[in-house]
């Protein structure tokens, strides 16, 4: 029998190198990559935003603001020496004016104050400038501001004469204040003039609001002021400053009377009474307790209302 062949298959020798290391997988990979530049774009991104704040200045704050107010001139009492005081006591207001100036009161609600050339003659001497105090009662159907404005308006077109005129426009419109902190509105207007074919535009003011208040809550009650000139007068304007610089509302005291040197006086009669005799106060001259009518003229009024001391009404006999 024959013994089976065996044959030898050869060993391989073992090699001595590592082996090979396998690699990652691909998806890990993209992660670990995506993270780094996650990481570089944050540092990227902050890098510019220090750069910016360093180069950039800081932003000047804004805060809010109270709207223009023009304030009236308040001259030395040099200046309004020897002026006369008017007071109104249906709206509880008054105000000095100029001596050499005429006041009239045709009602409660219109006052003028004139400078004529020549008083002798009055009321046919020539007007040299005229300001007008007209209080006028309107419907709230809108603001304070845009009811004034209205009748400002309406008022332009009622001045029409001999030519057609009207103010359709304002120029400027600004809060106001006394130096008495009497607040109101100064307003300019576009004045439209029409003489046949010509047409021209002038500028209407200053014209002045103040806000009296009213009884009527449905009502407004304001006192418009404004100057007219008869022939150019540069210093109107100067003594309209003045008037209003002295305008303040007043208050009667109820029921009291001012004792001063040998005299009393009612407060209330100080005041102007509704009577064609005019204006007039009461004091007692002979210190007799007899009170008596006398021309408000001869008086410093202003004087009496601060210097005299006040009693109730059984002091006087």
């Amino acid at each position: 029998m024959h013994q089976p062949l065996h044959t030898e298959i050869p060993q391989q020798p073992i090699s001595s190198q590592p082996p090979v290391p396998t690699q990652p997988p691909i998806k890990n990979s993209n992660k670990l990559m995506l993270a780094i530049g996650i990481i570089l774009l944050l540092i990227a991104a902050g890098s510019f935003a220090y750069f910016l704040y360093q180069t950039t200045p800081a932003p000047t704050p804004i805060y809010p603001t109270s709207p223009p107010v023009a304030v009236s001139p308040n001259p030395s009492p040099d200046e309004m020496s020897g002026w006369k005081t008017y007071h109104n006591a249906k709206y509880k207001y008054s105000f000095q004016y100029p001596a050499q100036y005429l006041l009239e009161e045709e009602l409660p609600k219109y006052v003028t104050v004139k400078l004529v050339k020549d008083s002798s003659v009055f009321p046919q001497g020539e007007v040299e400038s005229i300001i007008t105090f007209n209080i006028e009662d309107r419907e709230k159907k809108n603001s304070f501001s845009e009811a004034a404005i209205e009748s400002l308006k309406i008022d332009c077109e009622a001045g029409s004469t001999d030519s057609s005129q009207h103010c359709d426009e304002v120029v400027s419109q600004t809060l106001y204040a006394t130096a008495h902190g009497v607040e109101g509105l100064e307003v300019y207007l576009k004045l439209t003039l029409q003489r046949g074919p010509n047409i021209s535009y002038l500028t209407k003011g200053p014209l002045y609001v103040f806000n009296l208040g009213s009884d009527n809550p449905s009502n407004y009650s304001y006192l418009k002021v404004e100057a007219d000139y008869g022939t150019p007068n540069s210093k109107t304007k100067e003594i309209l400053d003045q008037i209003l610089s002295s305008f303040e509302f007043v208050k009667n005291d109820q029921g009291l009377f001012r004792v001063c040197p040998d005299m009393w006086v009612n407060i209330h009669s100080v005041m102007r009474e509704e009577q064609k005799t005019g204006e007039f106060i009461v004091v007692d001259l002979d210190n007799d307790g007899v009170l008596e009518q006398h021309d408000p003229e001869k008086f410093d009024l202003n004087w009496i209302k601060e210097n005299c001391e006040v009693n109730q009404p059984e002091d006087v006999g």
